[in-house]
C-alpha cells in the first residue's frame, strides 16, 4: 500500500541547497555533523534521466536503522512520505541507497525520514530539485471532473500533429493506464476511463517521441 501520511515539522537552520552541476540538475549535501542521526550519512543527492528524478544517498555507519522514508514536498515545508527504503541495521561499512521518483513535481524538495528499529526517527537536511522536463507552453493544460468518480477529461495543448502516449501513474509510480492519441496542432480533448482504478490518488504524464513532458496532472479517484 502507498505511504500517504503528511509531515508539517521541519528542521531549524536547514542549510540552504546551490546546483553542483546544471546540466545534470544534481543538487548535493555534504555535511550533517550538527544533525544528530543514529546514521553518518556521508552524502545526498538527486539527479535528472530521463525525467526521472534520481536520489541516492550513502552511510558511513549505522546503528538500529531499521528504514527510511523517502519524502517529498513542493515548498520545503510540507512533506508526505512517497517510499519507504530498508536500512541495514548496523553497519559499520559504507551502505548506498537510492529511490527513483518518476512523477516528480516541476519544483521538488526531499528529506529522508531515517527510523530506528524502536521507532525513533530523525530527519535530514531537505535538498531542491526542479525538473527540465516540464513546460507551460504545450500539454495537459487542464483535466476535470477532480476529484472524479467516473471518466474524466483532458484538455490537451499540442504544438504540431502528433501521436502522444498517456500514462497514468499511482502512488507507487506503476502504470496503471496507458493511452496512445493522435492530435492535431491546438487544443484536443482527450476522454480518459478512469472509472475502473482504485480509490486513491494518482499522476498523468504523458510522452511524446519517447521524451517524457509537460507538468504532470494529480488527481483523486473516488467512490
Amino acid at each position: 500500500d502507498p505511504l500517504t501520511d503528511h509531515y508539517e515539522n521541519r528542521l531549524p537552520g536547514v542549510p540552504a541547497v546551490s546546483p553542483s552541476g546544471t546540466s545534470e540538475h544534481l543538487f548535493t549535501v555534504s555535511k550533517f555533523d550538527e544533525f544528530a542521526l543514529p546514521i553518518e550519512l556521508h552524502e545526498f543527492d538527486v539527479k535528472e534521466e530521463n525525467c526521472v528524478a534520481i536520489l541516492s544517498w550513502s552511510t558511513a555507519s549505522e546503528t538500529n536503522n531499521d528504514y527510511f522514508e523517502v519524502q517529498r514536498g513542493v515548498d520545503g515545508q510540507n512533506f508526505e512520505t512517497i517510499a519507504k527504503v530498508n536500512g541495514a541495521g548496523n553497519s559499520s561499512i559504507t551502505q548506498f541507497y537510492n529511490f527513483r521518483d518518476r512523477n516528480p513535481n516541476e519544483a521538488n524538495y526531499y528529506r529522508l525520514k531515517q527510523v530506528d528499529f524502536n521507532g525513533d526517527y530523525a530527519y535530514t537536511p531537505v535538498i531542491s530539485f526542479k525538473s527540465s522536463c516540464l513546460t507551460e507552453e504545450t500539454g495537459i493544460t487542464s483535466l476535470y471532473p477532480n476529484p472524479v468518480k467516473g471518466d474524466m477529461t483532458l484538455n490537451y495543448t499540442a504544438s504540431q500533429e502528433t501521436t502522444v502516449q498517456f500514462f497514468v501513474f499511482d502512488m507507487l509510480g506503476r502504470a496503471v493506464i496507458s493511452k496512445s492519441v493522435d492530435v492535431n496542432e491546438g487544443l484536443n480533448i482527450i476522454e480518459m476511463e478512469v472509472n475502473t482504478l482504485p480509490v486513491g490518488s494518482y499522476t498523468i504524464k504523458h510522452q511524446v517521441d519517447g521524451k517524457w513532458d509537460s507538468t504532470p496532472k494529480r488527481f483523486v479517484k473516488i467512490d
